[in-house]
């Protein structure tokens, strides 16, 4: 079976956030990202990935990466990718942090002959184009929830 695959960046045409500041620990940024996942997306553990995290004992350089994901439905998905890097003093733990949030948003048809491709695209066009607007713009505000926490996080106060 073959599919249809429709990924948007939902900041287009910027496609990332990214947020800098300096904080006690923050490395401990890295692992706040599945408690906001949690609270913010309400998902469960198995919905978030943390595939890349490196950490270095000789100069406090850190960088990782989690990622979020939310299903809408049985064909549409919103992915958040938050990659963090910076570094911390060994000794103060102090240090300063970059974020960076990737959000896509993917809708994915599976067919097997060209009759049902041509059904997909008619009912995406005709029926599921605004059910995948609500997604997007719901999926914008979890974005912007995400930024917050962040922000907060590191004592900035969000505008």
């Amino acid at each position: 079976m073959k599919d249809l695959k429709i990924t948007d960046d939902l900041l287009s045409p910027s496609k990332v956030i990214k947020v800098e500041g300096k904080m006690n620990n923050p490395v401990s940024l890295i692992d706040k990202a599945a408690t906001i996942y949690k609270t913010v997306l309400n998902i469960a553990s198995s919905g978030i990935q943390n595939p890349k995290f490196s950490w270095s004992s000789l100069d406090g350089y850190f960088k990782g990466r989690v990622i979020g994901i939310l299903k809408f439905d049985a064909w549409t998905k919103l992915e958040i990718t938050i990659e963090i890097s910076g570094s911390q003093d060994l000794t103060t733990k102090d240090g300063d942090a970059m974020i960076v949030i990737y959000p896509t948003i993917t809708t994915k048809y599976v067919y097997s002959n060209p009759f049902q491709i041509m059904l997909w695209n008619i009912y995406a066009k005709m029926f599921y184009h605004e059910k995948r607007l609500q997604y997007m713009k719901e999926s914008r505000h979890f974005v912007d929830r995400i930024k917050g926490e962040y922000l907060s996080a590191l004592g900035i106060n969000a505008m």
